[in-house]
């Protein structure tokens, strides 16, 4: 029977990954920010009662910790700060402390086409005004020459 008494559980070390599975972390509503929003990162875990800390990639430290009763816990991040990659992991919440994988990266970017909108829109806005503009002048022309020569059959 393997060297195992019957009703005794095997003594031998577990890995983390065998007792506390990889966390998902996801953005909500999503990992695109719009400028001045804000967003956040949800890391869950398959057991409650945990504790999570949220990193970001370049930081040594974890940027966020949690305690949560739940299965996950959440990070909010203010909207100007939030573009980067971000990776969690759990842990129980007292010693020994059995710690989980770290999560895959989630990479929160930020929302540049309202940007682009108002550049698009002001661009045909000067589109706009410069036809109107050569309008007049060719009006303006027009009117002198007209003048011109009404001038020139006026004169003897």
């Amino acid at each position: 029977m393997g060297g195992e008494e019957p009703g005794r559980a095997s003594s031998g070390p577990h890995r983390p990954a065998d007792l506390l599975p990889r966390p998902s972390l996801v953005a909500l509503p999503g990992p695109v920010v719009a400028p001045g929003a804000n967003v956040s990162l949800r890391c869950a875990g398959r057991l409650p009662g945990m504790s999570f800390a949220l990193y970001r990639v370049g930081l040594a430290a974890p940027l966020q910790y949690r305690d949560s009763a739940l299965r996950w816990a959440d990070f909010p991040l203010l909207g100007a700060r939030a573009p980067g990659t971000y990776s969690c992991y759990y842990h129980t919440p007292s010693a020994p402390y059995v710690l989980s994988p770290r999560s895959e990266p989630l990479v929160v970017s930020s929302d540049d086409s309202s940007s682009l909108d108002y550049t698009q829109g002001n661009l045909i806005r000067l589109g706009l005004a410069g036809l109107v503009l050569a309008s007049l002048g060719v009006l303006v022309v027009l009117d002198c020459c007209s003048r011109s020569s009404v001038l020139d059959q006026a004169l003897p």
